[in-house]
């Protein structure tokens, strides 16, 4: 089994590069080893690094071996552009995750979770920042579980989400004691909230008791798609931060299709381009 890789010389003349997993088998009929494709994945411009590493990790835990990954420089991952083709007053700083995260904060909105947890947290005087780290840990535990210490420590600064930027690491444990005391208020609210989609006439109804559970089965009920397959797609959707002496912002990269047509099935709008533009300010 291998990476297999095809080109196809498109009518002006640009040639585009495919890749493929593929195996050969033997054809009795011709007397020679042919290519069996088993997967197809993206053009080579389109492809998501992440997936294919994940596979990697994936293949070399049954084989008992270990995968060295070999980061690419941030500052040739916006479109091959590196930092010497900017301005001399543009900076750039970081490249981040940003599809996975904002559908999940999408969802979180729309499937009512938030509302639910902040209606209790206001009832009973919660700290307001509970609510964005559950969020955040629930995005964490659906793209790539970790500790609450890692998902602190490493996680959070790899992903898009600027409200939850500032959370602090005793409010993750404070966040989940919270939850706990209130999981079941919490579940009834977005069950019955959402109960309709699944036009049950019943007298009895029992409710899954995992938070994350909610925004997982949503996106694979509108995608008809695992959720693994989804998160491939949302993942390769970045965003790359750039500092000027003015101002800091960051700026999405280009969408590929199978991203538009997952956020076309989530009734997902694409994000503008330029994200979270904020002054610098200087002491004086």
């Amino acid at each position: 089994m291998y990476l297999r890789t095809t080109k196809r010389k498109n009518k002006d003349g640009s040639i585009v590069e495919y890749f493929q997993l593929a195996h050969n088998v033997w054809n009795q009929q011709s007397s020679q080893a042919v290519a069996k494709i088993i997967h197809n994945f993206s053009r080579a411009d389109e492809l998501d690094r992440g997936s294919l590493i994940r596979l990697c990790k994936s293949i070399a835990r049954v084989c008992g071996a270990e995968v060295n990954e070999i980061t690419v420089p941030q500052e040739k991952s916006l479109a091959g552009r590196d930092q010497d083709l900017l301005p001399d007053e543009v900076k750039l700083i970081q490249t981040r995750e940003l599809g996975t995260a904002m559908v999940l904060e999408v969802l979180w909105e729309r499937l009512g979770i938030a509302s639910a947890l902040k209606n209790i947290i206001k009832q009973k005087g919660y700290n307001e920042a509970y609510e964005r780290a559950l969020l955040a840990m629930t995005a964490n535990r659906l793209c790539e579980p970790e500790s609450k210490l890692g998902f602190w420590n490493r996680w959070l600064s790899k992903v898009h989400l600027p409200s939850c930027q500032d959370l602090k690491l005793d409010q993750m444990y404070e966040a989940m004691d919270f939850l706990q005391a209130h999981s079941a208020t919490v579940e009834e609210a977005v069950f019955f909230r959402t109960a309709h989609l699944f036009n049950l006439d019943v007298d009895l109804i029992f409710y899954d008791t995992t938070t994350a559970a909610f925004p997982l089965e949503e996106a694979e009920r509108h995608c008809q798609l695992p959720w693994e397959r989804i998160k491939d797609d949302l993942s390769s959707l970045q965003a790359t931060e750039f500092q000027t002496p003015q101002f800091q912002f960051f700026q999405r990269h280009e969408p590929s299709r199978n991203l538009l047509s997952t956020l076309k099935s989530l009734d997902i709008p694409m994000p503008r381009v330029v994200l979270n533009i904020n002054p610098i300010t200087t002491e004086t």
